[in-house]
């Protein structure tokens, strides 16, 4: 027997210097298919790179890239933040408690948005085998042969 666990976990990041959680929920698969072209980078940083040091070593092909994939992501956050993302705690904006909608819909928060729509991606896991099948159908040849009637 099989038994997945599809449900909100918990997380945490940094966010202007201050610690803030939320809970996420894998991906729903219309969301799923959305979003992973924009999570796909042939060259992401690595493990101890900082900003600074990953940027000065990109073409700006990459560069230009990144930032497309990066203004995809943050539109793309307000279709799927409502269903993927809730309580969201020590965060305010203008002395309120800040929504799913706000992150994904005000620019401040883009960096914020992208970094969560990341971490959605990654809780999705999606297995290699699963990944391949993304990509479409094999070139296998179908059978030239007619079914009997």
């Amino acid at each position: 027997m099989i038994d997945l666990t599809i449900g909100w976990r918990p997380y945490e990041t940094i966010f202007m210097g201050e610690k803030i959680t939320m809970e996420l929920r894998p991906l729903k698969s219309w969301a799923f298919y959305e979003i992973i072209p924009y999570l796909d980078n042939p060259n992401p940083r690595k493990k101890d790179e900082t900003n600074e040091e990953y940027m000065k070593r990109l073409s700006p092909a990459e560069i230009e890239g990144l930032r497309n994939s990066s203004k995809e992501l943050h539109f793309l956050s307000a279709k799927i933040f409502p269903e993927h993302v809730r309580n969201i705690e020590n965060l305010a904006v203008n002395g309120m408690p800040v929504t799913p909608d706000i992150i994904a819909e005000e620019s401040v928060f883009m960096g914020l948005a992208i970094e969560i729509s990341s971490q959605l991606g990654v809780i999705t896991s999606i297995t290699e085998n699963e990944s391949k099948n993304l990509k479409g159908p094999s070139d296998t040849r179908k059978s030239t042969k007619k079914k009997a009637a």
